[in-house]
């Protein structure tokens, strides 16, 4: 979104605004490092701000985005939406993502 981005004007190089939604994909980000080793950065993908990760071993890349809803902030699969769970059990998120790009799908909805 718009809000989580600003550009400088002589370079057009786009940075990031502090704000609930990168706060939350930072601590996954730090979460899916030091439980799974799996490196990850945040980007902005056509205005919006996801985190990407990868898994280095596999080559399997993910993105995920965080959202609120009337529930609340969620974390979900950029690709489509998909809620993988609140961003208060960022541990099961950072499992559920591991496992993703580990190709272990037994749970996974």
């Amino acid at each position: 979104m718009s809000f989580d981005r600003l550009e400088h004007a002589a370079t057009g190089t786009p940075d990031r605004v502090p704000s609930q939604r990168s706060a939350f994909l930072d601590v996954l980000g730090m979460e899916l490092q030091r439980h799974y080793g799996l490196r990850s950065d945040v980007v902005v993908q056509v205005g919006v701000m996801v985190l990407g990760v990868v898994d280095g071993t596999t080559g399997r890349t993910a993105e995920v985005s965080c959202d609120m809803t009337p529930d609340g902030w969620r974390y979900s699969w950029a690709d489509s939406g998909r809620t993988i769970t609140a961003v208060e059990d960022r541990r099961d998120a950072a499992d559920v993502v591991a496992r993703h790009l580990r190709g272990d799908f037994a749970g996974l909805s």
